[in-house]
């Protein structure tokens, strides 16, 4: 099984990812290079306003990338998105997960329903 996936919604302007397993940099690398082209696409074709991330199957990783997936987040800031909801499959992973950043625009939930949920409720 890959160790991510990339899906697009066009019509809720959604890139709805999902991550699996312990990762090494090379992983990272790939994934990093996966979405920041998507990302492109996705602007040519409208943009993407949200990010559903299911971590549920992705493991508690090393600090070096749980770093590195921190600061690709951050850079992407000027063409997506407005929010990014995380999905963790542990608690352990949660913590892991709100330590990288959670703030108005990152959270993260134990499970779809309430990550979609935030992810898609108006804003004022």
């Amino acid at each position: 099984m890959a160790p991510f996936e990339l899906k697009t919604d066009r019509q809720r302007s959604l890139l709805a990812v999902r991550l699996r397993g312990y990762w090494d940099m090379a992983m990272f690398d790939a994934y990093a290079d996966a979405v920041r082209m998507e990302l492109r696409r996705m602007k040519v074709q409208g943009g993407c306003r949200h990010c559903l991330v299911d971590a549920t199957e992705f493991a508690v990783q090393s600090a070096e990338i749980t770093k590195a997936l921190q600061v690709l987040t951050d850079s992407f800031a000027p063409d997506c998105p407005e929010r990014i909801a995380g999905i963790s499959g542990s608690k352990l992973g949660e913590l892991q997960a709100r330590h990288a950043g959670a703030s108005d625009t990152r959270r993260i939930f134990p499970t779809r329903k309430a990550a979609e949920a935030w992810l898609f409720a108006k804003t004022a």
